[in-house]
């Protein structure tokens, strides 16, 4: 797949065509793996639970 600008990607139909596709929240499907270890260096989750629901609410 081959990006268009805001977002969008080139889904192929057929060797000739591109029809543009828009992915919502691709950002947030990109940094899910940055959140868990982050959250833990900020101590607001242990053992992979946030620690109490103050520091769930400042995550979010």
């Amino acid at each position: 797949m081959a990006p268009f600008k805001d977002g969008f990607v080139a889904l192929a139909t057929d060797h000739n065509a591109a029809l543009p596709l828009r992915i919502n929240n691709a950002d947030l499907s990109l940094l899910h793996s940055f959140f868990d270890p982050l959250f833990t260096r900020l101590e607001y989750m242990d053992k992979g639970r946030f620690r109490d629901e103050r520091a769930q609410r400042r995550a979010a």
